[in-house]
Order: C-alpha cells, then sequence, then structure tokens
C-alpha cells in the first residue's frame, strides 16, 4: 500500500502532466485518476474537487519556484546579481512550458475559471519577488518603491520575452536573464539623494 504522502504526490505529478500536455481543459478528475493509477475517490479524499487538484498544483509550483529563488537570492553579492538570479529561476522553470502558456491564454479568453488560475500564478509570484525586495529595502538596499508592484513588472518583461522567444532567432535567455535584471537593478539601488534607509531625502 502507497504512502498518503506518496500517493498525493502521484496525483499532483499526474494533474502538471496533464496541464503540460493540454491546458487546464485536460485536466480533469477521470484523466488526472487514470495517469495517476489511482480512483477518482482518492482524488477527491486528497483535494476535494478539480478545483481543489489545480490550486494543489499551483501551490507545489510556486513553492518549488520560491524555494529555489530564496537559495538563489542567499549571499548575492550585488542587486543585479540578486535579479538575474530570480529571473534565471523563473525562465528556466518557464521557457520550457511556452506552448503551454500560450494554449492556456487562448483558454482563459472563453472560461473564466482558467482565466481565475493564470491570474492567481500571475500573482503569487511577484508576491514573493515584493517580499524579498521590502526585507532589501529595510536594508537600505532598495529605494523607496512599491516593490510589489516594481515585482509585478519584473515578470511582466520576463513573461513577454519567453512568449516571443520562438520567434526570435537571437534570442539567448542568459542575455535576456542578465539585462532585465541590471535594468531593474539601476532603478532600485538607491542614489545619492536617498537616505540610508532608501529613502527619497
Amino acid at each position: 500500500m502507497h504512502h498518503p504522502e506518496e500517493t498525493k504526490q502521484r496525483i499532483l505529478k499526474a494533474v502538471r502532466a496533464l496541464w503540460e500536455e493540454g491546458g487546464f481543459a485536460a485536466i480533469t478528475t477521470r484523466a488526472v485518476a487514470s495517469t495517476a493509477e489511482v480512483n477518482e475517490v482518492t482524488l477527491f479524499r486528497h483535494f476535494g474537487s478539480k478545483d481543489g487538484l489545480i490550486r494543489a498544483m499551483i501551490d507545489d509550483a510556486i513553492g518549488r519556484l520560491d524555494s529555489r529563488n530564496l537559495i538563489a537570492a542567499d549571499g548575492a553579492p550585488t542587486l543585479d546579481a540578486d535579479l538575474e538570479r530570480w529571473a534565471r529561476t523563473y525562465v528556466e522553470q518557464t521557457l520550457p512550458l511556452a506552448d503551454v502558456i500560450l494554449l492556456n491564454l487562448v483558454e482563459a479568453a472563453r472560461d473564466p475559471e482558467s482565466n481565475l488560475w493564470l491570474h492567481e500564478i500571475a500573482s503569487r509570484l511577484p508576491q514573493a519577488l515584493g517580499r524579498h525586495l521590502e526585507s532589501l529595502q529595510a536594508a537600505g538596499k532598495v529605494r523607496a518603491v512599491p516593490c510589489e508592484e516594481v515585482a509585478r513588472y519584473f515578470y511582466a518583461a520576463l513573461f513577454a520575452h519567453i512568449l516571443s522567444a520562438r520567434a526570435r532567432p537571437d534570442f539567448h535567455a542568459d542575455q535576456l536573464t542578465a539585462d532585465i535584471a541590471r535594468t531593474f537593478a539601476a532603478l532600485l539601488e538607491p542614489s545619492a539623494a536617498d537616505d540610508g534607509d532608501g529613502k527619497r531625502l
């Protein structure tokens, strides 16, 4: 008999596999149960509903990204090196999924439920980076700016480049992450007009 946590992880793996193959529309309780080789009663016992399955997949994916981001940020010598590691983590995870992301965007245009799930993903990532920037702001390493709003622009810039990557023969992920990190670091670093707390004089 499988341990409950092993069963839960197998189900989450099945949900993600179905999402990568066909977007949110491909995630049905029947398809997940078949892929994970469990019965639907087991799905409902662990996650309650299809909505619960998808939210658990999002939580798991965001949690993994957050964990990698925080490890990457530990001990970064400069703000642009710190931001570059956040950018690289996102690009490495997202670039291989560009096709399914485009599929989900099309889905979301006609399915309010898919739109809500995409909105949740799009809001959770900037929240994590925003909290990190706020901690740097408190240490005087980032000027007085609305950190979560800046984080949204940071991810929006990365996302736009990822979606256009296939149409750009000159696309280089490393150059992208370095350029965006450098640009945002220049906007965020305290200037001579800032005091020691990163606030404008």
